[in-house]
């Protein structure tokens, strides 16, 4: 996922596409939240925590680190788009305000019908106006007989964020729009 910031575009299928945000956001902490939902007809879900070791965190702090994989079916990593920095992802920066993305990656299976959910806390600059546009891509695959069958990289639908005061004598929020 890259974080808005001026003059941003997709980053997945959408890569060439605008996203005409007019501020970023920063991650407040590197502690993230997973939990794991699964849902069966006529009961309630079933939410459970997800362990650290199931999810790799990888950061980036390039404007344009490569992403070949949520490019293509199989892409590699380093393949797309255009121009992009190889090898830019890695372990948090210490100054988290440089960090322009970050990828997640699976290390075990993802259910049929789970739904693997995440809260990263962001806050807004001081002077965030207007809306910062965020969206996400995915890639995966499935074994099948020994050899990889991808399945189509997916870029999901922007989501905004803009800021409002909460009182005239209160820090701004964040609202995220669905």
């Amino acid at each position: 996922m890259s974080l808005p910031h001026l003059n941003d575009v997709g980053v997945g299928p959408a890569a060439s596409q605008a996203r005409d945000s007019h501020w970023k956001p920063n991650l407040n902490s590197t502690t993230w939240a997973f939990q794991s939902v699964k849902q069966k007809p006529g009961r309630d879900p079933e939410i459970t925590a997800v362990p650290a070791s199931d999810i790799t965190i990888q950061y980036s702090t390039v404007p344009n680190p490569c992403r070949g994989e949520v490019l293509s079916a199989g892409g590699s990593m380093n393949d797309a788009p255009a121009g992009c920095t190889p090898n830019a992802w890695g372990d948090a920066p210490a100054d988290l305000t440089t960090i322009t993305g970050f990828r997640l990656v699976m290390n075990r299976d993802i259910e049929v019908g789970e739904k693997i959910q995440f809260i990263a806390t962001m806050t807004s600059p001081v002077n965030a106006n207007l809306t910062a546009w965020n969206s996400v891509a995915m890639s995966g695959g499935s074994m099948q007989n020994g050899k990889v069958s991808y399945l189509l990289p997916n870029e999901g639908p922007s989501r905004s964020a803009s800021t409002s005061p909460l009182t005239s004598r209160s820090p701004r929020r964040l609202l995220v729009r669905r």
